[in-house]
């Protein structure tokens, strides 16, 4: 599985003898693309990687946490092997999520649905000052095509005075997933591990102590509390979210590295600055040749974007330039999502309580 550390921007490369067929998440190698073209090299050292993520700052500096276990990789371990994917029943599904093997769809699993009504007339909420444009974003109601908007909705009620709440949470991330989906191989392959981590952490919300989990600040306490937070078979709730966090940053940056590109460049350049950006420094060597792999097989900016009417299956004809700010206005909501949980993450000293390396 894809290892992200936590606690650290130095992260460790003590595993340059690793067998890659000993690693149970090869669900990247069953793309033969991926598998023939990724050469299994030593990790050029690379310099002045530290990410622009809020928090890490205290996180770096923390030298008296306590070092945990890492987890281990036995396919036995983890509940998070099974790759589940749910598309639910709104018609946003697309053609790469439905031709995927190994669909385990869980009886309990609520599909999910999208109102047919009521999101043109949602009233936009103000955006933090010091990154938005609030009255600019108010007025961005033309977000199309619809999986758009529906993103930016959901985003917005996942994220309310500060709290982020995790049933939303995770109705908001499979859809951008889905949309994801335009970007090709990487993306749907990369969707198909965060899914799975979207089914576990969504195992906790309807559990007995579903109550608990709520919101992004009760989990963490209510884990914390009982000593769950930092168990690794199967993976506490804190512990999937934080790997939750990290790509969807990862994500939001592609999004937003994305609109300045020319029609006919290659997406690798606007996908490769987001990983370095935010994921290169959790990750070794191993996981970063597979996804710089991946990366480099990404379409153009016309193909993938041409590939939004496929979503919406019905010929779609948003311009250019509104796609283009439709796209802003979800980048803008998501960094909203994504700076309300990293201020949690660090207000509540949860990043120094789950293992030092945790399964991504």
């Amino acid at each position: 599985m894809w290892m992200l550390s936590t606690l650290s921007f130095d992260v460790a490369r003590q595993h340059e003898n690793l067998d890659p067929n000993s690693i149970d998440t090869l669900g990247w190698l069953e793309q033969e693309q991926i598998r023939e073209k990724s050469g299994i090299l030593s990790k050029e050292e690379v310099s002045g990687l530290a990410a622009k993520v809020p928090g890490n700052a205290e996180i770096e500096g923390s030298s008296d946490s306590q070092e945990m276990q890492k987890p281990s990789l036995s396919t036995e371990e983890t509940d998070t092997d099974e790759v589940v994917e749910l598309v639910g029943e709104d018609k946003l599904e697309t053609k790469a999520v439905e031709s995927m093997e190994d669909k385990l769809m869980e009886e309990d699993t609520e599909e999910t649905t999208v109102r047919p009504g009521g999101i043109e007339h949602e009233q936009l909420e103000d955006m933090d000052s010091h990154t938005l444009d609030g009255e600019e974003t108010r007025n961005a109601v033309d977000i199309r095509p619809k999986i758009l908007k529906v993103i930016h909705l959901k985003a917005q009620q996942c994220q309310q005075g500060g709290e982020v709440f995790l049933a939303s949470y995770v109705d908001m991330y499979r859809h951008l997933l889905n949309f994801f989906h335009i970007f090709g191989t990487f993306a749907s392959v990369q969707g198909r591990m965060l899914e799975a981590r979207l089914l576990s952490l969504e195992r906790y919300i309807r559990s007995g102590d579903g109550q608990h989990y709520s919101t992004l600040a009760a989990m963490i306490h209510f884990e914390d509390a009982i000593g769950r937070i930092g168990r690794i078979s199967p993976f506490s709730g804190t512990t999937l979210f934080t790997c939750l966090q990290r790509h969807l940053q990862f994500m939001s940056r592609c999004l937003a590295n994305v609109l300045p590109l020319s029609p006919d460049t290659s997406l690798l350049r606007a996908f490769q600055a987001a990983y370095q950006e935010v994921l290169a420094v959790h990750h070794e060597w191993f996981v970063e040749n597979f996804y710089q792999t991946g990366i480099g097989m990404l379409p153009t900016k016309e193909a993938a974007l041409q590939g939004v009417s496929s979503i919406e299956g019905d010929g779609d004809d948003t311009s250019t330039e509104v796609l283009h700010s439709s796209i802003l206005a979800v980048v803008r909501v998501l960094h909203q999502v994504t700076e309300a949980s990293e201020v949690t993450l660090v207000s509540t000293n949860a990043l120094q309580k789950i293992p030092k390396q945790v399964v991504t």
